[in-house]
């Protein structure tokens, strides 16, 4: 798994160049001791604050763009304004407010509608899978790019629900006696957990004034409840029941083409994402799913051709899924 192995390669190739020296700092929610340093001190509730505020805004960029760039006439406008915005947000990191995240949220769904855009209804397909992959166009071989350019508007789940997970993870290993949590820290990410559902709500709001209809970002509970169809919560590992709550979340709001992407040998996502496969193929008989093995290994035509079916296929369908 890389997540596990960030911080050891980046020493190793800073060793292997010369610059042992330097420390190596991750930022991490929790305390870790492997990873502190003398002189380095990090407010733990301000970095979490600025990180889930800034994904907030920051998910909304992208939705925008991508449901406008199906859509615009003069192609690279959305773009040029997912850019604008991004610049804009970046320069007030070091100060963010929760006014900054409304601020700039206005501005671009006000510069977002103002695109010239035609009034088709496009085919979506959501885009799923382990967190690399899924929102990386280098790993991805820019796979929403070439969605996109074939009509299809492309549906990615909010970076944010990644993080947020942890929430309902804390309270079900706590409540299942697989971890348990001490009273300060409980009451501790219960106001974190408040504040999420909080601010979720307000941007949820501000965003029904963009022109495109976009399904309201979940609350952690919620994708839960959705994993508990086909999954048990205690699958934590990777992307665990996160990625059947995605699915089933699409799912259920309409989108019944959906793509998992799963990086070489990143076994839990393996797992459970093909594991769940007949469980939803029996809740959702007209899912047109796909499973595409993100593996450098593979031919570029190959991956174009599992890509070109899964589009007639989503060209084909017209209608809506209804849970049987």
């Amino acid at each position: 798994c890389r997540a596990t192995n960030y911080h050891s390669l980046i020493k190793k190739g800073l060793l292997n160049g010369g610059y042992g020296d330097i420390p190596v700092i991750t930022a991490s929610f929790r305390k870790l001791n492997s990873i502190q340093q003398p002189g380095f001190r990090v407010n733990r509730l301000k970095l979490i604050s600025l990180v889930l505020s800034s994904l907030l805004v920051a998910d909304q960029l992208i939705r925008m763009h991508h449901a406008t760039a199906v859509r615009e006439k003069n192609s690279g406008d959305s773009l040029a304004v997912l850019k604008e915005h991004v610049a804009r947000a970046r320069k007030k990191v070091a100060g963010w407010t929760l006014k900054d995240s409304e601020t700039i949220l206005s501005d671009a769904i006000e510069d977002f509608n103002s695109i010239a855009t035609d009034y088709d209804t496009y085919p979506k397909a959501g885009l799923v899978g382990e967190i690399y992959v899924k929102y990386n166009p280098f790993s991805n071989s820019n796979i929403v790019e070439r969605l996109t350019n074939k009509g299809i508007e492309v549906v990615i789940p909010p970076l944010l629900a990644f993080f947020t997970q942890n929430f309902v993870n804390i309270d079900f290993n706590h409540r299942n006696n697989v971890r348990k949590t001490r009273f300060t820290e409980r009451k501790i990410q219960d106001l974190l957990h408040s504040t999420v559902v909080s601010r979720i709500k307000q941007v949820n709001s501000l965003m029904g004034k963009f022109k495109q209809h976009l399904e309201p970002v979940s609350t952690p509970e919620s994708l839960a409840g959705h994993a508990r169809k086909v999954i048990s919560l205690v699958n934590q590992a990777g992307e665990g029941w996160l990625l059947p709550g995605e699915i089933i979340a699409m799912a259920e709001s309409g989108i019944h083409n959906i793509i998992s992407l799963q990086p070489f040998g990143c076994i839990a996502n393996h797992v459970v994402a093909k594991g769940i496969s007949s469980k939803l193929s029996r809740l959702y008989p007209d899912l047109n799913f796909l499973n595409l093995d993100m593996d450098a290994g593979n031919s570029d035509v190959n991956l174009q051709n599992r890509l070109d079916f899964f589009i007639h296929s989503a060209k084909s369908n017209a209608h809506h899924i209804t849970p049987s």
